[in-house]
């Protein structure tokens, strides 16, 4: 339904209810089933992630090594209207268009932005190995233990940028190698006057 850029519960169960003959179902998905479903999707996506690279590796390790990984975040605007602090504190919101959920942040690149974040780990290749979708204002660190934990058996290296970087996510895995900052060889060896 979301390939026909179907996006309300409502018009969803709309859809299955005159379609489901073609999907062979039994019975339309009530509009609360689908709803239920779509809320347990991100859960189910983080679980298989890491199944998923995990497979392609035995196929192919070249391609899809964990000798060397990349995390980052990436800001992606809401959808509708902005939500405009002042507006946030008072709990006011100037029309129905707004996204509640979304958060400001500030990006390097974009400037601020009323949106989400995406937080990913890839391998060299580009393929992903985890992801995650918070709301712009998440902090890097804090999502650093979900995204790394499904994949720690088997992370090598993993390259990322200073907010990342959890003195306490260090302490509790201290087998973890992570290098912080941008280095034109990931393996290359930190100047010395440079914190890790």
């Amino acid at each position: 339904m979301l390939l026909k850029r179907i996006h309300p519960f409502a018009a969803m169960h709309r859809w299955a209810k005159a379609n489901y003959g073609l999907l062979n179902w039994q019975q339309p998905p009530d509009r609360k089933t689908i709803r239920r479903r779509f809320l347990a999707l991100p859960v189910l996506i983080q679980q298989l992630m890491p199944a998923i690279a995990q497979q392609c590796q035995q196929h192919n390790h070249h391609s899809f090594g964990y000798a060397c990984s990349f995390a980052d975040k990436s800001v992606f605007r809401a959808l509708g209207g902005l939500w405009h602090k002042k507006h946030m504190l008072l709990k006011v919101m100037p029309h129905s268009s707004i996204d509640t959920e979304a958060s400001w942040a500030k990006s390097e690149y974009h400037g601020w932005r009323f949106s989400y974040s995406l937080h990913l780990i890839c391998n060299r290749y580009r393929f992903r190995l985890m992801a995650t979708v918070t709301t712009a204002s998440t902090k890097d660190y804090r999502l650093l233990e979900c995204l790394i934990t499904p994949l720690q058996e088997r992370l090598g290296v993993v390259v990322a940028d200073s907010g990342y970087f959890a003195v306490r996510f260090f302490t509790s895995h201290p087998r973890s190698l992570f290098y912080f900052g941008y280095y034109p060889l990931p393996f290359q060896s930190r100047p010395a006057n440079e914190p890790f």
